[in-house]
């Protein structure tokens, strides 16, 4: 028993250490963004606005963007930079959701010709694996019985396999369902390829303002997956404290090995990328002229 304690004990601490290590950096040194000073009415102007769920999700895209600058506030960071051509502004949401508050303010301000609503979601359809990208432009929500469609229509597309490029409609739910029959089940019931937490109240922000939108979505766990630590309890959590706090009571809860918490940290990043080089060749073939 003493043992056991002991052991338990090594793999909390080796935890927390790696778990601290890696967040701090994260949010010591986000990507290269620099502070963008004095923010004015000029710089919110865009061709195309970018809303990111968390830092996680943003990382990848701001690393890939050359000069960004960057204005931290209560209720999100801003980032501006070039990507496909385009001006873009980009909000990576605090907390635990994007505050449509603060996005309705903005939205008239930077008058984009485009948003995308980027980030990470689950899979529901068996037939999507791990990092596919999906592209939806009709969002369903949990108790909500009209969709939100946008004006952008990619007509018929087809799957791309090979690209692991997909479309098709998101659902959006406080929680996620478990992996296995239950999301192939609400995958059949709602016609639902994928869920998230909040892609539909953005794109009812969006619909609201009468402008165009797409929800770009790259997947962190297929319909069966059942993973040792979900990555939302890492990306719900807003302070570094919180998280570090999370995800080591999740292993303490049922030590297996502080390699499993990296393996989160890996794929998120991995899934950060994958999402930031499609949004860059997406972005490219944008008219240049409107989105």
């Amino acid at each position: 028993m003493w043992m056991r304690m002991l052991v338990n004990q090594v793999v909390r601490q080796a935890a927390e250490d790696k778990v601290k290590g890696f967040l701090m950096d994260t949010v010591q040194g986000q990507g290269n963004a620099a502070d963008g000073g004095e923010l004015t009415p000029e710089d919110l102007k865009c061709d195309v606005l970018l809303v990111f769920g968390s830092r996680s999700e943003a990382g990848g895209w701001v690393d890939q963007v050359e000069q960004v600058q960057s204005w931290p506030m209560d209720e999100a960071i801003l980032y501006r930079g070039q990507s496909g051509g385009h001006r873009c502004l980009a909000v990576e949401a605090k907390g635990e959701a994007t505050n449509c508050a603060f996005l309705s303010q903005l939205l008239p301000l930077a008058q984009p010709r485009l948003v995308v609503v980027a980030g990470f979601a689950v899979a529901l359809s068996p037939d999507l694996g791990r990092r596919a990208i999906l592209l939806a432009t009709t969002m369903k929500a949990q108790g909500v019985s009209e969709p939100v469609q946008s004006e952008v229509r990619f007509g018929e597309m087809e799957d791309d396999s090979k690209a692991g490029v997909f479309g098709g409609v998101g659902l959006s739910r406080s929680d996620f369902p478990k992996p296995g029959a239950a999301r192939v089940s609400l995958c059949h019931e709602t016609e639902a390829r994928f869920c998230d937490p909040d892609g539909f109240e953005v794109a009812r922000v969006c619909a609201e303002a009468k402008l165009p939108w797409v929800v770009v979505r790259v997947l962190t766990e297929r319909s069966d997956e059942t993973p040792s630590l979900p990555l939302k309890s890492l990306l719900s959590q807003e302070s570094v404290s919180a998280k570090v706090g999370a995800a080591v009571s999740a292993l303490w809860n049922e030590p297996k090995s502080a390699t499993e918490l990296w393996k989160v940290h890996e794929d998120a990043v991995k899934a950060s990328d994958r999402l930031a080089k499609f949004l860059s060749v997406f972005l490219a073939g944008l008219e240049q002229d409107g989105a």
